[in-house]
């Protein structure tokens, strides 16, 4: 017998067919507010522009972004976990490593469901959270050495700054700066895919917890999706020949 982990979790709203919802949904692309300042100074030869653009941060959230565990599709319970509490305070919990092995009679289940957020305790709907707002500065010199020639070299993303955003538990334990811009949903979370008392539980998984899979979001460092991969640092030098 394996008890249903989601049988006593409260029910949980449906999702307003007229509401409003975010453009892109799953990965939102459009910053709510956009600024720009540019600034030139020129004095003789020597001209500089410096040019100041901040990126308010966008919507993100789905109610897709959280897997769980399908007690249907596991084959044991974790009374024979002698190494961990568990066999005494929940014996009748799923044992992970029997799960995803099997499927129900009608081979509908893969062994996993969208479930509420572990971390915020409610499916999170499109756009609940903010990303963090972007600050980026770039650079653009020229020097006339002659009439005929020109010389301008152009610093890009020479500063870039991230602040603000959801005070969620992912951006407590990743915080903004200047290479995490933003949260994408964690593919490796552990959510309830484990055995024993906690992920932390090393009788029962054998490891302690990577830090890494805690939590159900983490930076955008390699996803192209969320549109909030900071630029790196660009230096370009360009003559200009009047002929």
């Amino acid at each position: 017998m394996i008890r249903n982990p989601y049988y006593t979790m409260g029910s949980q709203p449906l999702l307003d067919r007229n509401g409003w919802y975010p453009v892109g949904l799953d990965f939102p692309y459009l910053s709510p507010n956009v600024a720009s300042l540019l600034v030139n100074y020129k004095h003789r030869r020597f001209a500089i522009t410096p040019a100041l653009t901040f990126n308010e941060g966008q919507p993100y959230g789905y109610p897709a972004d959280v897997y769980g565990n399908d007690p249907r599709a596991c084959t044991r319970n974790s009374a024979g976990l002698v190494n961990s509490p568990i066999h005494k305070t929940n014996p009748l919990q799923a044992d992970w490593t029997s799960c995803l092995l099997s499927v129900t009679q009608g081979g509908t289940s893969p062994g996993s469901l969208f479930i509420p957020n572990p971390q915020t305790g409610a499916f999170d709907s499109f756009g609940t959270f903010h990303q963090p707002n972007q600050l980026n500065l770039s650079l653009s010199m020229s020097y006339d050495l002659n009439p005929r020639i020109k010389v301008t070299a152009m610093l890009a993303n020479l500063v870039n700054a991230c602040f603000g955003g959801s005070s969620e538990p992912w951006s407590k334990q990743f915080p903004p700066n200047a290479y995490t811009c933003g949260y994408i949903p964690n593919y490796y979370y552990v959510s309830n895919f484990y055995n024993g008392t906690s992920p932390n539980d090393k009788g029962a998984n054998g490891v302690k917890m990577n830090p890494a899979f805690a939590s159900s979001y983490i930076p955008a460092y390699a996803d192209t999706n969320s549109f909030v991969l900071p630029n790196p640092f660009n230096a370009y030098l360009s003559i200009h020949i009047r002929i």
